[in-house]
Formats: structure tokens, sequence, C-alpha cells
């Protein structure tokens, strides 16, 4: 980023991070200057990820944690964080949580929306613009 900064002076960077990439959008964010974040249906952690999902793993095997919950406490940039309600994968209420964990983020709960389909809604449309102003 670094780079894109020095050879692109005034240009607005943004961070997107979907799924399993909102955790390294929310590093990346922690460990850079950026204009703005979106995450698109986020998890706190993976822990809490494999927790929920595969509760007789053992989460002493899991080597990477990614702690979104925690990290995005650190992210200066404001963030708008998407989940529909529907979200069959990562539950709504994970994207809820983290984005409670952060004064500079806004949530945006899409109805009906689920795991793959929040860009088919006109609210999803209207909350990324909305950052990108």
């Amino acid at each position: 980023m670094n780079e894109i900064r020095r050879d692109y002076p005034g240009l607005r960077l943004f961070l997107y991070g979907r799924s399993v990439g909102s955790g390294i959008a929310v590093k990346t964010a922690v460990d850079n200057k950026v204009d703005g974040v979106i995450l698109e249906t986020p998890y706190t952690s993976l822990y809490e990820m494999a927790k929920l999902r595969f509760s007789w793993f053992p989460q002493v095997l899991l080597k990477y944690s990614m702690p979104s919950v925690q990290w995005i406490q650190n992210v200066e940039a404001p963030i708008l964080v998407v989940h529909g309600d529907h979200d069959q994968v990562i539950p709504a209420e994970m994207g809820y949580k983290l984005s409670q964990k952060s004064n500079r983020s806004t949530y945006v709960l899409i109805p009906g929306g689920d795991h793959n389909n929040l860009s088919e809604f006109d609210a999803y449309w209207e909350a990324v613009l909305s950052v990108l102003k």
C-alpha cells in the first residue's frame, strides 16, 4: 500500500473483504492508512467460526485465529459491515458483533440476503456507494 500511495498521491484507497477475506481486510486496515473498509458477510474470528461450525474440531489446531473482533478496534477509517439476515454460512450476529467493536462502523442488515447474494439488493449498493462517496 505504501507503493500505491507513493505512486498515486491523492488516490483514495478502500479495502473490501468478503467472508473469509474480511479478516485480512481488517488486519490490512489496521496496518495501513486507508480511506474506508467494506466488510461483506464478515466473521468475528476464525476461532469462533470453527467453534460454531465444527464443535468437534480441536481448537488448538487452528493456527491462525484471525481475531477481527479485536483488530477492528484499531481501524482508523470508516467501516461498513454488510450482512444478510438469511446468511447460513456466517451468522448475521457475527457481523453485528464485529461492527459494535468500533465506533467508526456502520452495520447494514439486508432483509432476505444470504451469504452469496447481497449484491442483488438495492440496499447493498446504496450502502456501498455511500461509503465510496
